[in-house]
């Protein structure tokens, strides 16, 4: 994917409502989503703010556990 893609994914993603503090399924998955393109796009303390965001909801989460460890070490 391209760079343009990443950011184009980010401006929609952001759109959605992430300041709530409920998360559900989908809005787990837009964060997690979101962080994988801030991640792809080089905002690594983006991305891991919303990593957390996810891993708090639900731990066991796809992997996300792990892309949190890569991107702390």
């Amino acid at each position: 994917m391209s760079q343009n893609k990443f950011d184009l994914a980010i401006e929609v993603f952001k759109r959605a409502p992430l300041q709530k503090r409920n998360l559900d399924e989908k809005l787990t998955e837009i964060h997690f989503n979101l962080a994988i393109a801030l991640e792809n796009s080089g905002a690594q303390k983006d991305a891991l703010k919303h990593y957390k965001k996810v891993y708090a909801k639900a731990i066991d989460y796809r992997d996300v556990a792990d892309r949190i460890e890569r991107l702390t070490k």
